[in-house]
Formats: C-alpha cells, sequence, structure tokens
C-alpha cells in the first residue's frame, strides 16, 4: 500500500476519515497529530491542524529530520494566513501575501526532499457575512481566499493541484456547521473529489 501524507488545515480534518475510507486499499492516508481530538476542537493548532504556512514549513523540516519519505503528498494551507485582528483600526494579516508566496516556494522545496508526488489543493470559501458576523475570533475575507489561491496556483504550476475551492463554488456546496467549516455531506463529497484524482 501506498503512503500518503496528508498536512492540511481544520477543513481537511474534516475530510479526512472519508478521504481514508475512499483512498483504501490504494493509500495509506497518514497525518499528524491525533485526528479524532482534534475533530472535538476545530480551532486547536495542535499537529494535526497545520495551521499558517510558518507551520507547515516547520512540520515538513520534522519529517526531513525524522527520515520519512511518502509516495505522495497532499498539502494545503491559507486559512490560518489570512487571519486578520479585530482590534480596532488595525486589522493586520497573519501572514501578508508576499511571504505567504515565499513560504510556498519553501513549501514545495521541503516537500520535494519527502516526496516525488505532491500535490496542493486551494483554500475552501469563506462567506464574510457568515465568518465575521461572530463577535470574537479572528476575521476573514474571501477576497484573501481568492488572492491566496492565485499565488498557491502560481507556486504549484507544475506539480497536481485540486482546486477545491473552484469545486465548492460550482457544485454550490456552502453549506457550513459554524463560521467556516462544512457539514458532513459536504465533507464526504470533497473526500470524493480529492480521491478521484489519487485513484
Amino acid at each position: 500500500m501506498r503512503s500518503l501524507l496528508l498536512i492540511g488545515d481544520s477543513i481537511s480534518l474534516g475530510y479526512t476519515p472519508y478521504l481514508k475510507k475512499e483512498l483504501e486499499p490504494k493509500y495509506n492516508l497518514c497525518r499528524g497529530g491525533d485526528v479524532a481530538k482534534s475533530l472535538l476542537n476545530l480551532e486547536a493548532a495542535e499537529y494535526s491542524n497545520c495551521g499558517d504556512s510558518v507551520k507547515v514549513i516547520n512540520i515538513l523540516k520534522n519529517e526531513i529530520d525524522n527520515g520519512n519519505y511518502y509516495d505522495a503528498l497532499l498539502i494545503n494551507c491559507g486559512l490560518h494566513d489570512i487571519r486578520r485582528t479585530r482590534e480596532m483600526y488595525l486589522i493586520q494579516i497573519q501572514v501578508p501575501i508576499d511571504s505567504y508566496k515565499e513560504n510556498l516556494i519553501e513549501i514545495l522545496k521541503l516537500s520535494k526532499m519527502i516526496s516525488n508526488k505532491v500535490i496542493w489543493i486551494t483554500t475552501t470559501p469563506v462567506i464574510d457575512s457568515i465568518h465575521n458576523n461572530r463577535e470574537v475570533g479572528y476575521l476573514r475575507y474571501n477576497s484573501d481566499v481568492i488572492q491566496y489561491n492565485e499565488v498557491a496556483k502560481d507556486v504549484f504550476k507544475k506539480e497536481i493541484l485540486i482546486d477545491l475551492y473552484d469545486y465548492i463554488d460550482k457544485c454550490n456546496l456552502y453549506k457550513y456547521c459554524d463560521h467556516v467549516h462544512f457539514i458532513d455531506e459536504v465533507y464526504k463529497l470533497q473526500a470524493k473529489f480529492i480521491s478521484e484524482f489519487l485513484l
């Protein structure tokens, strides 16, 4: 069975159990941390939730240091990079877009050290009016998602790219269980969509 390492944000945590089933017995899907525990707290910034592009770089360096190698690498980050603070008069983005591009270039370089097959998944849509209607937490804007996805498409243009954003948009799968995470029905469809690229 081929090994597949998935490094992704809390959205990927939602489709991980379904993707694992879709890929058996061809791929053994691996990811760091405790997925079941993370699903109980999707905002937790532990290994199973990759966080922003800076954290992905550290995860990849750890994999390299441990001498790990995989048949394929499935990777995504962006939702944490575009987080903006709520402080009045100071809406600062977590990872500016120029830094994001530099980080993705580094991510691609490091990824090639642990797998010959690197697959990038675009960041999923955000509905501004839903996400930013909360009184607490970070702000996110879909215009940032679109811009950061374009940067990722450019950096990973020679690799396999799974446009999950486009799939959700075209199929009108805007069914959320909270401010940004999807219902199980949508996660199952996402897993099926991603698995088609791998199988």
